[in-house]
């Protein structure tokens, strides 16, 4: 067994203290836990314990190709049918006219619909197709629909109609993470501008790629969660990564001369902030 042989199976591996690590197709982790020794024929996942030996004898290729295959098959079915959860979820939630959290957050609905108690925000991808939904508790609690694909879909605040004024007029798209953030943007920062709600500084980059295969021209400008509470501060530098690879700029929050003993973060906390000097 060589690393051509990982190659062809598409998988990338890295050098780590004399071992190949690749993502375990036992567990499907997001973190690459499966260790290949390539030298002593041995492989091991150190999340699942999934193991055995490299070899023709024990079709180790085979059973690689294998749970791959079912991984995937699995992966596929769980989006479609969160996919046609989230169609049914869209389509019988109303639209929002008030909502604790709202009125927590200081923000209108801006398009977004309510189900019993529960907020609902749609999750689309770059050509308005429909895929998942974020629900929002009363306690702003925020879950994605179980199996659905979350990876460069978002919100647009303001429509798509936003973004193609912003492409032709040369205006800026915005990027944020969450819905109440994008929100404050579109409505007190900087007023009518599209906004799209990447959901997680995690999705930021898939977001801006998406939006700068589509808008060529237009400026993208990520707004940045300043999680200066959190070690390495992640909203910063998941921000910061993703407009390198798009030529955005990067816009965060600062609280300067404000209340910080709520450890605010972003553009709603900045906000609500103001809000309470101005009082």
């Amino acid at each position: 067994m060589t690393a051509a042989t990982f190659d062809d199976l598409g998988i990338s591996l890295r050098d780590s203290h004399g071992q190949q690590r690749t993502h375990c197709p036992q567990c499907s982790g997001r973190s690459k836990t499966l260790s290949v020794n390539l030298d002593r024929g041995l492989y091991q996942c150190f999340r699942c314990g999934w193991s055995g030996r490299v070899g023709s004898a024990s079709h180790w290729l085979d059973d690689y190709r294998e749970r791959i295959r079912k991984a995937d098959q699995a992966r596929d079915r769980a989006r479609e049918q969160a996919t046609r959860n989230a169609f049914a979820l869209w389509n019988a939630a109303a639209p929002a006219m008030w909502h604790p959290y709202l009125k927590g957050k200081a923000v209108l609905p801006l398009g977004i619909r309510q189900r019993d108690r529960r907020l609902v925000v749609p999750m689309f991808d770059i050509d308005g197709g429909l895929w998942s939904c974020q629900t929002i508790d009363e306690d702003g609690t925020k879950l994605f629909l179980r199996g659905g694909r979350t990876t460069g879909l978002f919100y647009p605040i303001g429509g798509f109609e936003g973004f193609v004024g912003a492409e032709s007029g040369g205006l800026e798209i915005f990027i944020a993470e969450g819905f109440a953030t994008g929100a404050a943007l579109h409505l007190y920062f900087r007023p009518h501008a599209p906004v799209a709600v990447a959901f997680n500084c995690g999705n930021l980059a898939h977001v801006a790629n998406a939006l700068r295969s589509r808008y060529r021209h237009a400026r993208l400008v990520i707004a940045a969660d300043n999680d200066q509470w959190t070690d390495g501060n992640p909203g910063l530098t998941h921000a910061r990564r993703a407009a390198d690879g798009v030529g955005a700029r990067v816009i965060y929050p600062q609280f300067d001369g404000l209340d910080v003993s709520g450890k605010p973060t972003d553009f709603c906390d900045l906000r609500l902030l103001q809000r309470e000097m101005r009082r």
